[in-house]
């Protein structure tokens, strides 16, 4: 197992080294058909018992990241390869269901078509996606998820719904940034070998590896646009 998150109502998820999503059920008695506690695997296909293992080709793509979005009762995974799979809890953080996945050749594709490459932007800045940070409700009500990429660049995506009142059935890309030193005016630093972003009210936080020693965290704040004329944002480094 590579990761573990749990959600407030008590749910323990866990993130395979194997490319699937786990979830560690429990109770406090001891029934006659079954345990106190089992490992329960959520992502796999309901006839995949049908397949023999030696017979399912395909490279394993381990998930790294597991996100839980508690406004929209969403988990997000993120796996190596740099795709997101997205799993609906339901309303009461009770149930589980897939949602939808999007690769990263599909990510790269969306984020090269978005940004119309105005500059000649070399396509690898959008790739990898190296961290995800669920958006909350309370902050967005379009946007769900931001993405982040060794670069720098932010992918934010929206969440749609199957319809009207419904539940969601679809991630696609919204809306990408680029990071600071890209722009005409901006500064001539800009993060590069990124591996860790965080996101809190609109701030980003990201962390690249200067060396094998040391981390530079770069603080990405929207926040002037407040009290300026013109969409800006603010960088610093630490």
């Amino acid at each position: 197992m590579v990761q573990v998150r749990g959600t407030p109502e008590g749910r323990i998820f866990l993130a395979g080294a194997n490319g699937h999503l786990y979830e560690l059920q429990y109770q406090s008695y001891l029934s006659w058909f079954g345990k106190r506690c089992k490992l329960v695997n959520q992502s796999s296909s309901y006839f995949s018992f049908l397949v023999p293992s030696a017979l399912r080709f395909g490279e394993t793509d381990p998930i790294v990241q597991i996100e839980y979005d508690p406004t929209r009762q969403l988990l997000y995974t993120r796996s190596d390869n740099g795709s997101i799979y997205v799993y609906d809890l339901a309303e009461d953080g009770q149930g589980i269901g897939s949602v939808c996945s999007i690769s990263q050749d599909t990510i790269l594709s969306e984020a090269i078509r978005a940004a119309n490459n105005p500059h000649g932007l070399d396509s690898s800045n959008f790739k990898p996606l190296v961290s995800i940070c669920p958006i909350k409700k309370t902050e967005s009500v379009s946007l769900a998820l931001l993405g982040v990429t060794s670069s720098g660049v932010r992918l934010y995506f929206s969440i749609n719904a199957a319809s009207l009142g419904g539940r969601y059935s679809s991630l696609s890309l919204a809306h990408i940034r680029m990071p600071p030193g890209f722009a005409p005016n901006g500064p001539p630093q800009r993060p590069l070998n990124v591996h860790l972003a965080n996101l809190a009210r609109g701030n980003v936080q990201m962390c690249m590896s200067q060396n094998d020693s040391i981390d530079v965290v770069w603080s990405i704040s929207p926040d002037t646009f407040g009290i300026t004329s013109s969409l800006q944002e603010t960088s610093i480094t630490t």
